[in-house]
């Protein structure tokens, strides 16, 4: 840090009006804006703190976050960053683990004239990062000011950063990678960064036109090329957080063949290991790495020695490395022919979700103080080679009854403000007892796969077999189909064209838009999409049944097609909006489901699922029953003049009453890789959902 430090005083005398920092909201913070304010910060800490105390920066600003660093170092104390949105829980017992300590917030207001610390070294503090934990929970992890000056260094020597670059970033300035590529890099090696406070690819790629190099994770990256790579003067993309396959690397190449990417492979507790530019890891200087045990095998754990090693952990006694100074990263490596080095897989139980360390022993940690939960495992919900999320298997304590154990909706409240948001499960499931050794240890699974989740609790009887069923169902309504129209009006109290147009406006359906509607029946809410998208949009229907399908084309939909909504007869990322609409019940699986609607959709496509819902309260349920179950099943078949409409109510009723309830559908959206899935309630038995595909 006091290398960092001297680089901002040096380029302050050389150049005190050149901008450094821009932030989120258009500031731009000069040279001379940043040291004046680390002097103020520093005077502040030295008059507010005693020797010794560490000092938490969580600011929104980008600019502030570099003084408030580099102040606090001057001053001789730790500088701890922390997330602007950490849960209030979180930033409790981080400040109960820190004690003594001081908070810089938006609110800190520092005054004071140009502070004149010296630059000898002598009194520089150092960082505490928080790591998430190798083979064990998470830890604070202290960089001395030199090992922090060591890996800037490395960063400059390996042309990461340069002068008078431009740098873009969206990564949060707490984690390691931001940390040393948005702040440490860029402050030795006279670069600016472009700061982002959060990835939305559109806007992203027009600040990706003002730079000439982009600090990201794969993830975020696949989705800038998705949209189209910008003509832009990036010269370099360097990733980390997550691993970057040959694919993505071959897409960017693809698009933008003058760019070079780098994939760096790094710890919390060491800093940046290696750079991979395609052709396997190379060591920054001054790391060693060693393979398996034996110290030269060709594949095992990956051991790193470092001259940036930490000086250990905050409140555990545990060293960071061995007597020998080796750090064991967890990680499988392999030792490639040309002394390169690759990552086969991770023996850690830390995992990714989108390019963020989720560590299942913390989140496990949280959920077990819930009163109602025995025991937890928590493992990655792979749902592809990119997306991952957080699943939970719990076991319920003894001491709730079936009437008040926790479901998937109060854990996730419960979790809220104990731990990050993104570590929070999508996926709940509950058992009776958890797998354990003899002795009464938990048994931790492999990694889970998408579990199925049908639409409904149980299946009428006699229909329990999916053959069987699909069978009955496309004979029911092919035979109901020519009286569907009416019976489906009435089920929806007559409200449903108005309805059904604006839940597709919400959903951003537009002029020129594309739509699917999977199991669109007659038509009728194609018909409504056609009016909005107007000649020159897309509106395509599927659905299995062949009857329903003529009565489509009958209305006017142009595309009509027979086909499952599990197996969407379509090429990927065909359409803007997909529409499920009062179907739901009749598929198998609803993760199967909005997989294959996520695949067909655009990059920030949305889903719209239309259903009707059980409504809460007793009374309101015996009415709804007693509507749907006996009154909806004969006015269907009076008014529609067809005997098969009595039938299909009856049996539309009987789904609804064993149907999923809306925590279930929201979580099975989570499932398929959906973000900001939720539902929405109207008169207390219309229920509308959404999500965004990333």
């Amino acid at each position: 840090m006091i290398a960092v430090c001297r680089a901002l005083r040096d380029a302050t005398k050389s150049d005190p009006r050149g901008v450094r920092v821009v932030d989120a909201d258009g500031r731009k913070w000069t040279n001379a804006d940043i040291v004046r304010e680390m002097a103020a910060v520093s005077r502040a800490v030295r008059m507010s703190t005693p020797e010794g105390a560490r000092v938490l920066v969580q600011v929104s600003s980008a600019g502030r976050f570099w003084a408030a660093c580099t102040g606090v170092a001057v001053a001789g104390r730790d500088v701890v960053p922390v997330a602007t949105d950490i849960p209030p829980g979180v930033l409790a017992r981080l400040r109960a683990d820190i004690v003594p300590s001081m908070l810089i917030d938006d609110g800190f207001l520092a005054q004071g004239s140009e502070d004149q610390h010296s630059d000898d070294g002598v009194g520089f503090g150092g960082v505490i990062l928080n790591s998430s934990g190798t083979t064990g929970r998470s830890r604070l992890v202290r960089r001395s000011a030199a090992a922090v000056d060591y890996i800037a260094k490395g960063l400059v020597a390996a042309h990461l950063h340069e002068e008078r670059d431009q740098c873009l970033s969206i990564l949060p300035l707490h984690h390691a990678f931001g940390f040393e590529h948005a702040f440490l890099g860029p402050a030795l090696g006279g670069g600016c960064v472009i700061h982002g406070s959060e990835f939305e690819p559109i806007a992203v790629s027009a600040l990706l036109r003002r730079a000439t190099a982009f600090v990201t994770v794969p993830p975020a990256l696949r989705s800038i090329i998705e949209i189209g790579w910008p003509q832009a003067h990036v010269r370099r993309v360097i990733t980390a957080g997550t691993p970057l396959s040959s694919t993505l690397r071959a897409r960017l190449q693809a698009v933008a063949p003058a760019v070079e990417l780098v994939d760096l492979y790094g710890a919390t507790e060491l800093g940046t290991i290696w750079l991979d530019r395609g052709s396997g890891g190379v060591p920054v200087p001054g790391v060693e790495i060693a393979i398996g045990e034996l110290f030269d095998e060709a594949e095992g754990e990956i051991l790193v020695r470092s001259q940036s090693k930490p000086d250990g952990f905050i409140g555990c006694e545990d060293p960071p490395v061995d007597d020998s100074g080796w750090f064991r990263t967890g990680d499988i490596g392999r030792r490639l022919a040309d002394g390169k080095f690759a990552i086969v897989g991770r023996a850690k139980l830390i995992f990714d979700v989108g390019g963020l360390k989720v560590n299942p022993q913390d989140v496990e940690a949280a959920l077990d103080e819930h009163p109602g939960v025995r025991a937890s495992l928590v493992a990655p919900l792979r749902l592809s080679d990119d997306i991952v999320r957080v699943a939970a298997t719990i076991e319920r304590s003894d001491t709730h009854g079936s009437a008040t154990a926790p479901g998937a909706v109060e854990l996730r409240e419960f979790l809220r403000g104990r731990i990050a948001n993104h570590a929070i499960p999508r996926s709940f499931e509950f058992v009776g007892c958890l797998p354990r050794t003899a002795s009464g240890k938990l048994i931790r699974p492999a990694p889970s796969s998408t579990r199925p989740l049908a639409p409904t609790v149980r299946r009428p009887s006699g229909l329990s077999d999916p053959n069987v069923r699909m069978n009955w169902t496309r004979e029911l309504f092919d035979g109901a189909a020519g009286g569907y129209d009416w019976a489906s009006a009435a089920g929806a109290l007559w409200s449903d064209r108005w309805y059904r147009r604006r839940e597709l406006v919400r959903a951003g359906l537009r002029v020129g838009g594309a739509i699917l509607d999977v199991g669109g029946g007659t038509g009728r809410s194609a018909a409504v999409a056609q009016a909005i998208v107007g000649p020159g949009g897309r509106v395509a229907l599927v659905d299995p049944s062949s009857g329903m399908a003529a009565e489509a084309r009958k209305r006017g939909v142009h595309e009509v097609v027979i086909g499952q909504a599990e197996s969407l007869p379509f090429p990927d990322g065909s359409f803007d909006v997909v529409l499920m609409a009062y179907m739901l019940r009749h598929v198998e699986d609803m993760c199967r489901a909005f997989t294959e609607a996520r695949r067909v959709l655009k990059p920030f496509g949305r889903i719209c699922v239309l259903e009707v819902s059980k409504p809460p309260g007793r009374v309101s349920l015996s009415m709804f029953r007693f509507i749907t179950g006996g009154v909806l099943p004969i006015v269907s078949r009076l008014g529609s003049g067809r005997a098969a409409s009595g039938p299909m109510m009856a049996y539309w009723a009987q789904t609804m009453e064993d149907a999923a309830d809306p925590a279930t559908i929201t979580e099975a959206l989570g499932q398929a890789g959906f973000v900001g899935a939720r539902h929405h309630r109207e008169l207390g038995i219309f229920s509308s959902y959404r999500g965004l595909k990333p």
